[in-house]
């Protein structure tokens, strides 16, 4: 049970004055152990000591808020601390008073303060003046005396200005507590408006808690369809990856056989010119052959006219061949009759005549040579007609040749353009491939990990469902807790 501040400062009051009585009496039994005081003495001392004390937690258990212990606590402490006072030899025993000044000020009274500040102050006052007039001082010094009075003196202004501080500060706090207090009752009306309305806010609530939990259950649905989507398509995009990684080992041997095809094209090319050059010199030299040929046969119908030169010289040495005989013939006769006379021109004539028939026999086997180097240079003619037709056959196959290599390695170099092209085109494959790769094995680390996510979604799903249903019953229990609220106020 919670106590006042009245029935708790009666409390340790009592606790204190306990102690402090306690002490007393255990000081005091043992006084009687020494022999120090008599049996009256120490029953009066323990009676003054110890009964009080009784006496307010008798009070206490019976109304732990009356101010009577306060009351009872300053008269027998006062009773109590004049016996010691009177009846003791020690100066020192005047300090008794100063512990029931510190529980004096848990009463926080500025009258009762005084009142045990004065009454301390008369006891010790009678005391010393008694002392005095007795003539008992036994050695203590007026000094002794003096700080006795000014000790009490000033504990006492001590205890009046610190109950004074107490009291101020007090109703200071009650008249901030009495402050809060007003507004603490408007926002307690305010508490019971925001009561009401949070209490039609929580029905609200409840009906979107209902709809949030059948959502709940349709995402969670959902969320088990998404994760058996995203296995299918994980396990797709695995055969795909495959299949992709099938066609990058394909476009790897396309490019390897394009790079084969490249080096033989270009070995080609380098045939096909040394080719070409070839066929240039060959058709230059078949140039040169005709050429040759054309001067050959210029030089043979020159050898023709001159042999037909000759024929007509060998006529005409025939014929003349033919009249020196005929000259001959009618020297000898012309001889033959001259007798004797003409003998020696007959053998002019005989001479001459067969010089003549020499000159025929020679013009016959000229006229033979010549027939047959006619007829040699006929066949020459023909043959070099024949190679000259070659040579022409020749050039224009060399130029057709030359043309059909041209052409060769136009098409050979288109071929390489084409390949080359190819080439970029199965590298740009490459690296398209490459990216698909890439991206399906993103997509395929994305599936599984949406996958997974599906599955840890469908997880909290059905977490969210459970929790929503707790959220439900909360929200139920704080709208009843609102209506209790609301009609307790």
């Amino acid at each position: 049970m919670k106590l006042s501040e009245r029935a708790y400062v009666n409390r340790a009051a009592s606790i204190c004055y306990l102690v402090i009585t306690l002490c007393l009496s255990v000081a005091y039994v043992l006084e009687f152990v020494k022999k120090a005081r008599g049996p009256v003495y120490l029953v009066a001392m323990l009676a003054l000591c110890l009964v009080p004390s009784a006496l307010c937690w008798v009070l206490y258990k019976r109304n732990s808020e009356t101010q009577a212990i306060m009351y009872l606590m300053g008269i027998c402490y006062s009773v109590l601390y004049a016996f010691t006072v009177f009846t003791s030899n020690s100066i020192v025993t005047y300090t008794y008073i100063f512990p029931m000044m510190i529980v004096v000020t848990l009463f926080s009274s500025v009258k009762y303060s005084i009142n045990m500040c004065i009454s301390s102050i008369v006891i010790n006052a009678i005391d010393i003046i008694y002392r005095m007039i007795m003539d008992k001082l036994l050695g203590v010094t007026l000094a002794d005396m003096e700080i006795r009075v000014a000790g009490v003196f000033v504990v006492g202004i001590f205890l009046i200005v610190s109950t004074v501080c107490l009291k101020r500060t007090n109703d200071m706090r009650m008249s901030l507590i009495n402050a809060q207090k007003d507004t603490t009752d408007k926002a307690l009306a305010d508490n019971l408006n925001m009561a009401a309305k949070i209490s039609a806010d929580i029905a609200g609530v409840t009906g979107k808690m209902e709809e949030l939990g059948a959502s709940v259950i349709h995402i969670q649905e959902s969320m088990k369809q998404v994760a058996d989507g995203s296995n299918e398509t994980s396990d797709a995009v695995q055969q795909q990856l495959h299949k992709t990684e099938d066609i990058q080992r394909y476009v790897t041997d396309v490019k390897n056989t394009s790079d084969g095809i490249m080096n033989e094209m270009q070995m080609a090319l380098e045939v096909l010119g040394k080719g070409n050059s070839h066929v240039v010199t060959l058709g230059e030299q078949v140039k040169k052959s005709v050429e040759a040929n054309n001067l050959m046969l210029e030089k043979m119908e020159a050898l023709n006219t001159h042999a037909e030169n000759m024929n007509t010289i060998i006529e005409t040495i025939t014929d003349v061949a033919n009249r020196t005989g005929l000259l001959a013939l009618n020297a000898s006769i012309e001889a033959a009759r001259a007798g004797e006379a003409g003998r020696g021109f007959a053998v002019v004539a005989g001479e001459v005549s067969a010089l003549s028939g020499q000159t025929k026999d020679a013009t016959v086997n000229i006229v033979d040579l010549i027939r047959n180097m006619n007829e040699e240079l006929v066949a020459v003619k023909e043959a070099i007609n024949m190679v000259t037709e070659c040579n022409r056959a020749y050039a224009a196959s060399t130029g057709e040749v030359s043309e059909s290599f041209n052409k060769i390695s136009t098409s050979t170099k288109s071929i390489g353009n084409q390949v080359e092209l190819m080439e970029r085109i199965i590298r740009s494959l490459e690296v398209a491939n490459e990216g698909i790769v890439d991206s399906i094995q993103t997509i395929s680390a994305i599936t599984e990990e949406v996958s997974a996510h599906s599955g840890e979604t469908y997880d909290a799903c059905e977490k969210n469902s459970a929790m929503v249903q707790e959220v439900n019953a909360i929200v139920n229990d704080l709208n009843a807790a609102a209506k209790i609220y609301a009609s307790a106020k």
